[in-house]
């Protein structure tokens, strides 16, 4: 600990006696004293013209030949880099005295992220952010995820002065449950760190399946198959054939967690004798499946 003496007597004549506190680039407290070499009781009192500097106790009353520390706190948190200047000045009924301060700020980085909050909703995989250096040295930086189902690419990287960079945020819903889901970035650099949220809604999504693939119907004139959502929400299907031996019905529909049958018509008039087969092909908002149908007309 630093200290330094400031000396007040009852008597006005007294000199004023100056002391300098010298914080460097890391310092953050120091003391001085203020000291009564006088007869009766010294009143003293302190103030500062720079906000980055405070002090405690900031007045006081000192006995005949006793002292008073003082401790000084500088912040150069939103000081510029380089030299900082600034002084204490200390009145009193015996005299008055000035402390002056000195602190060395380092050239430093300042990260900023925009957008600050970015949402995914129920459909968007990435979005891109930027990360700014507005310092004035080199920031190296790093971000954390709060969530395993976001994430950053790259992770890392440095970021000149006055450069802006870009990186990709991704999410990934496939472990989610439906809903709507935060989750928080902290890019961490040399200097400070910045939090974005992150926000990601899960819809119910269908899954189509079919109950089968293959349907040989001989000499037949009517087999099925059916339709399964095996996903949640709604699934959305319709049904198309591209022989005209076959009728397919219902060609369109909607399944929840009931499957639905879909029926198939053979029209042998006017077909050759033999085997024919086609393939009906099912398109739906939870996949696309086909299932080969077979039929047989008798010599």
């Amino acid at each position: 600990t630093r200290y330094g003496t400031v000396t007040g007597v009852q008597t006005c004549a007294l000199p004023i006696c100056s002391i300098s506190l010298d914080f460097g680039e890391t310092g953050s407290v120091q003391q001085f004293e203020v000291r009564n070499t006088g007869g009766t009781s010294l009143d003293w009192e302190g103030q500062s013209g720079q906000t980055w500097i405070s002090f405690t106790p900031n007045s006081g009353t000192v006995s005949p030949g006793d002292r008073q520390a003082v401790n000084v706190k500088v912040s150069r948190e939103d000081l510029s880099a380089g030299e900082q200047l600034g002084a204490v000045d200390v009145t009193s009924n015996g005299g008055s005295a000035t402390v002056s301060v000195r602190a060395s700020v380092p050239e430093r980085s300042l990260l900023t992220v925009s957008p600050q909050s970015i949402d995914f909703g129920s459909g968007l995989q990435s979005q891109t952010i930027e990360i700014r250096n507005s310092g004035s040295a080199v920031a190296q930086w790093a971000v954390e995820s709060s969530d395993a189902w976001v994430s950053v690419a790259p992770a890392s990287g440095s970021v000149l002065v006055g450069e802006t960079r870009s990186v990709t945020v991704l999410v990934d819903r496939s472990s989610l449950a439906v809903g709507t889901h935060q989750g928080r970035l902290t890019f961490q650099g040399d200097d400070n760190e910045v939090t974005i949220d992150v926000f990601v809604t899960v819809v119910p999504l269908p899954v189509l399946e079919l109950s089968t693939s293959l349907v040989e119907t001989g000499t037949e004139a009517s087999a099925s198959f059916r339709i399964v959502n095996s996903g949640t929400g709604t699934l959305v299907w319709n049904v198309s054939a591209s022989a005209d031996w076959l009728n397919v019905e219902p060609h369109e529909g909607t399944s929840l967690a009931i499957p639905k049958i879909v029926t198939l018509s053979i029209d042998r008039m006017d077909q050759l004798a033999g085997t024919h087969s086609t393939v009906v092909t099912v398109v739906s908002d939870g996949g696309t499946a086909e299932v080969e149908v077979s039929m047989v007309v008798p010599s």
